[in-house]
């Protein structure tokens, strides 16, 4: 999955109401503009910016420019209680090990992408929500023009 985040509290909004079935606009540009896009001239609607909450997360196709992408969740379902301060030990085993290499075809150590994590929250935990995602970025770029799977950088 990919995703953009969402350029106004109105396609937030959207975005929430949307859930997994989508919704996003679609970020559009002139065929002759798109041959002259680079990574540095974002396209209208993008803000080049990656939601701090999946609140802001608006999915989007793999051919729209977006700001990061979805490559890996896992369940911590090993845990009973709140893993507390060591969630972010948890987040980065499971997003910056095998899962990375695996799709970008590089590890992360050596890579010049980003990682963000979404974590449960305490409040959230205690729901019964125990998935972690990872999303790939590209500090260098204000959006991904394409997908980064396979990318070997």
């Amino acid at each position: 999955m990919l995703f953009r985040s969402a350029s106004s509290d109105a396609d937030a909004e959207d975005a929430a109401d949307a859930g997994d079935a989508g919704g996003a606009e679609e970020a559009t540009t002139e065929d002759t503009e798109a041959a002259d896009e680079t990574a540095t001239d974002v396209p209208e609607g993008i803000d080049g910016t990656v939601p701090t909450s999946t609140a802001g997360v608006v999915k989007a196709d793999c051919d729209d420019p977006h700001v990061g992408e979805v490559y890996a969740q896992q369940d911590l379902d090993n845990q009973v209680l709140f893993p507390g301060a060591r969630m972010s030990q948890f987040t980065a085993a499971v997003c910056t090990g095998e899962s990375f290499e695996d799709y970008i075809g590089y590890p992360f150590d050596l890579s010049i992408f980003d990682v963000i994590t979404y974590a449960p929250s305490k409040e959230s935990w205690a729901a019964g929500d125990r998935t972690v995602t990872c999303v790939v970025t590209d500090p260098s770029a204000g959006y991904i023009p394409g997908t980064l799977e396979g990318a070997g950088y």
